[in-house]
């Protein structure tokens, strides 16, 4: 199974502010639906309670070490995230997928293989998440676009998927 990271950050890689995203990327959000659709996302339980509902056509993975903590109708409550890894690969996922928060992201990129990275056009001074530094020497660039801003879009935008070398 292919673990990948899904990530939209700012040019000093702020990604959220009190669990909630920072910009408003509507080409953005069409671009990761199309990735992530038919895919399990593991997240942590902040993240998934800062989109509110399990998302259509995903199967959410919900980290947290809360043991009472109950799921939503069709999610899975995991307690760390070898267990989200582990759950996404029984339920005969072929990629999943790494959705946040900072904590999650940083605990896993050593073991992610493709990276699906937004780099938005703005730095942004008043956060509380940001993603973790990553040495892109060692990934190769397989595709990416660019993106202006527009009516949609509140900045620029640029996509680049990279795979591990």
């Amino acid at each position: 199974m292919i673990i990948s990271v899904i990530v939209a950050y700012s040019k000093n890689q702020a990604i959220g502010l009190d669990n909630k995203m920072l910009w408003r990327l509507s080409d953005d959000f069409k671009n990761y639906k199309k990735i992530t659709t038919g895919h399990c996302l593991i997240m942590g339980r902040k993240t998934f309670e800062s989109i509110g509902k399990p998302l259509p056509n995903r199967t959410s993975i919900i980290v947290t070490r809360n043991k009472e903590y109950q799921a939503p109708e069709n999610c899975y409550i995991v307690h760390s995230l070898e267990e989200g890894i582990e759950k996404a690969r029984d339920l005969g996922d072929l990629e999943c997928f790494i959705n946040g928060g900072a904590q999650i992201y940083t605990e896993a990129m050593p073991k992610v293989n493709r990276a699906y990275i937004t780099t938005v056009d703005c730095s942004i001074e008043k956060a509380d998440a940001y993603f973790p530094n990553i040495d892109f020497t060692s990934w190769n660039e397989v595709s990416g676009f660019s993106h202006p801003k527009d009516e949609r879009n509140e900045y620029s935008w640029e996509f680049k998927q990279y795979e591990r070398a």
